[in-house]
């Protein structure tokens, strides 16, 4: 992932920046902080309560209720889309957004194998290919597997078929 102008001038323009995530897309995000040289990082921000671990990628991680902010400070939001405006409008509930500058990014899905998926008259057939993790739920008795909501070869395709770009 390459980081673009936007997002370095954003981050090089505030003392002190926090990354409000701590999953997949935030490590990407803090690989590409790193190989960019960044360095005023403060730490990593999740929600109260969702607090795992005391350490994500080397950054401090600190439950959004104890977080002092300063004026000027920023916030580089590395969650999915829907989670973005979820947080903005909790940001914004607690009055942190009016002391703070945000950054969202857009985040691009890429189906590999869409145009065969388009082409296929019985998409129930297209699945069939994806059977590794039904024959798991199968082993394991979810309900998620074939024979009860059948859920789990169309999440092996979407696991296997798509690649998340995270575009700034």
């Amino acid at each position: 992932m390459e980081a673009t102008n936007e997002l370095l001038e954003f981050i090089k323009s505030h003392l002190r920046v926090y990354i409000y995530g701590a999953g997949a897309v935030a490590e990407k995000v803090v690989e590409c902080l790193k190989l960019n040289e960044i360095d005023n990082i403060e730490g990593v921000i999740v929600s109260e309560g969702h607090k795992k671990d005391s350490d994500f990628m080397n950054y401090k991680v600190l439950e959004l209720p104890n977080v002092q902010f300063s004026q000027g400070d920023g916030i580089v939001l590395s969650v999915l889309a829907h989670k973005q405006r979820e947080l903005i409008i909790n940001l914004d509930a607690t009055g942190i957004s009016n002391n703070i500058d945000i950054y969202g990014q857009r985040i691009i899905k890429d189906f590999n194998n869409v145009n065969w998926y388009i082409a296929c008259n019985d998409k129930s057939q297209y699945f069939n290919e994806f059977a590794e993790l039904n024959d798991l739920g199968i082993k394991y008795g979810t309900d998620k597997a074939e024979g009860m909501n059948n859920y789990l070869k169309k999440y092996e395709f979407f696991c296997k078929s798509i690649s998340m770009i995270i575009c700034y």
